[in-house]
């Protein structure tokens, strides 16, 4: 009987320890200014799906809130309409552009801390990838 008690006693004792620690690490999320990431795409509509899911699941497992936007460079296949979709479930900014206004973009946002993968160069897609890790 007291071993019994002493199993549950342990087992209570690693519920709230668990709890504190969900709690304080909650709090330092909060303070932590959310990464942004820009995805942009041509003609990715085989790739696209992935990369959104992947970036959103690592952000979940490292506990860092992130801001997504899409630029699109003038998909003629399904790539924004699987964005848009996406966007259903993980709130992204979608923005069909050319190659001069996505340039354009991303001189007014230089000073921001802003993550730029280009999906259909190989060695962007590689970058991104070693932030995952």
């Amino acid at each position: 009987m007291l071993g019994l008690f002493a199993i549950m006693a342990c087992y209570l004792m690693a519920v709230v320890l668990v709890h504190a620690y969900g709690r304080l690490m909650i709090g330092r999320k909060n303070g932590r200014k959310p990464a942004h990431v820009v995805l942009i795409t041509n003609n990715n509509e085989s790739q696209i799906e992935w990369y959104v899911r992947s970036l959103y699941f690592f952000s979940k497992f490292r506990g860092r809130q992130i801001d997504t936007t899409v630029l699109d460079e003038g998909s003629t296949d399904d790539t924004l309409r699987i964005v848009e979709k996406l966007s259903r479930k993980h709130p992204m900014h979608i923005g069909l552009h050319g190659e001069e206004a996505v340039d354009e973009f991303l001189k007014r946002h230089e000073q921001d801390d802003v993550i730029v993968v280009r999906l259909h160069r190989q060695e962007d897609v590689t970058k991104w990838l070693q932030l995952q890790q």
